[in-house]
């Protein structure tokens, strides 16, 4: 999503800013993220390719639904991750989106990253669009990434059993949420 004038979205943080990506976020760092069994483990995605990346990159943000922001460092504007905020099929009509997130580069977990990337897109998706949900999904079991949504106000907790993954597994999936209302009182 590019805002209606066709420029990008910034949104500034102390350790990071979140930033609309383009055909030359699509390196082969972006490749490698998605091919490391340590970031893909938790995710639909085992491998890509530049040219795949380039498509994924312009279908996103040519949705009219999707946020689809690059992570990058404030020093050094290194690109680290992704993020964004996308309506499933389901909750189109409902004022609600999914919201995902990934540090693909491992030097950067654990110093809390993720959890201002959320804060930023949380706080920018809730006054700039029409929404009072939004909620994460991720495999049972990744407590880093559900430490993150609670540390900024996710709770609500649901489990549901998913398949249909590359790996051919059925995994269990939690789900955390956040309201507007509520947000909004923090």
């Amino acid at each position: 999503m590019l805002l209606p004038n066709g420029k990008k979205i910034r949104i500034e943080g102390a350790q990071v800013y979140l930033q609309s990506l383009g055909d030359e976020n699509a390196t082969a760092d972006y490749v490698r993220w998605l091919s490391d069994p340590q970031v893909n483990k938790y995710l639909d995605t085992v491998k890509t390719t530049i040219p795949e990346l380039k498509n994924f990159i312009r279908g996103k943000n040519a949705s009219a639904d999707c946020l689809f922001l690059g992570i990058f460092t404030t020093e050094g504007n290194r690109h680290i991750g992704n993020i964004k905020l996308e309506p499933k099929p389901y909750d189109i009509g409902h004022r609600r989106a999914a919201i995902g997130v990934i540090i693909g580069e491992t030097s950067y977990w654990g110093k809390g990253i993720a959890t201002e990337a959320i804060k930023l897109i949380v706080d920018y998706g809730f006054a700039n669009m029409p929404l009072d949900e939004i909620y994460a999904g991720f495999i049972a079991g990744h407590e880093s990434s559900k430490r993150a949504f609670e540390k900024v106000g996710f709770a609500r907790r649901t489990i549901e059993e998913r398949s249909g993954n590359p790996f051919g597994l059925v995994r269990k999936e939690e789900r955390i949420r956040v309201y507007k209302k509520e947000w909004q009182g923090k």
